[in-house]
């Protein structure tokens, strides 16, 4: 489609399915409600969470709707606490107990889900970039410096290992304001990346930040 009307188009990748055949935390929260109501979702998250010995932080319904605007309450609230409320390691170790227990076959599912390391040289050799979406796909921002760089130098340099091209454009994980900061710009920037991309829903009218970029979300667009 991109070919046939001519249309340039950068396609972000995360590192840890191509590198580890592991699946990201994301996505699996997404298969896990595909298989879960959210009442037995929650009650699942308790049991996990207990089991790990993880306190359950209060999450704000406010803070939770802003941030997924298109989910109900319930779910908005596990989603933001799994990915935006819980230290990174222990939101990756419950949701990978969780998915476990539903899908014993990680690699099976990775397979299935994302694209290959052949077939992200071959988007590549047609003409289109290759942009990186981190490694891990954890909030920046809740990252400490140590994580954050060896998050952004891990996926550009295995993106330069697949490709033969080092990355030069981000798109943030989330990218929101909560997880996106100035201290992740600077290190995007030092790590050599040239221009990055938000999830802030806006048009740029200047180029003065290129790291910190807006984008419109296809479900803001006006519908003709």
């Amino acid at each position: 489609m991109l070919e046939r009307i001519g249309a340039p188009a950068i396609f972000f990748v995360s590192g840890r399915p191509l590198a580890e055949r592991r699946a990201l935390s994301v996505h699996k929260i997404h298969a896990l409600r595909e298989r879960l109501d959210d009442a037995a979702f929650a009650a699942r998250l308790d049991d996990t969470l207990a089991a790990a010995r993880i306190a359950r932080p209060a999450v704000s319904a406010e803070e939770a709707l802003a941030h997924y605007r298109y989910d109900g309450e319930a779910v908005a609230r596990v989603k933001f606490l799994l990915n935006m409320v819980l230290a990174p390691q222990d939101g990756d170790a419950v949701v990978d107990r969780l998915f476990e227990e539903e899908i014993p076959d990680e690699a099976g599912f990775v397979d299935d889900l994302y694209m290959t390391a052949d077939q992200v040289a071959e988007l590549e050799r047609a003409h289109a970039a290759i942009g990186a979406h981190s490694y891990g796909h954890h909030p920046l921002a809740l990252l400490d410096d140590e994580a954050l760089d060896r998050d952004l130098e891990k996926v550009a340099a295995l993106l330069r290992e697949i490709t033969g091209t080092r990355p030069l454009a981000f798109s943030y994980p989330y990218g929101t304001p909560q997880t996106v900061d100035e201290r992740a710009a600077r290190r995007l920037k030092a790590t050599g990346y040239e221009v990055g991309f938000t999830s802030e829903r806006a048009a740029n009218t200047t180029l003065e930040e290129p790291l910190l970029l807006a984008r419109m979300d296809t479900n803001d667009l006006p519908v003709a």
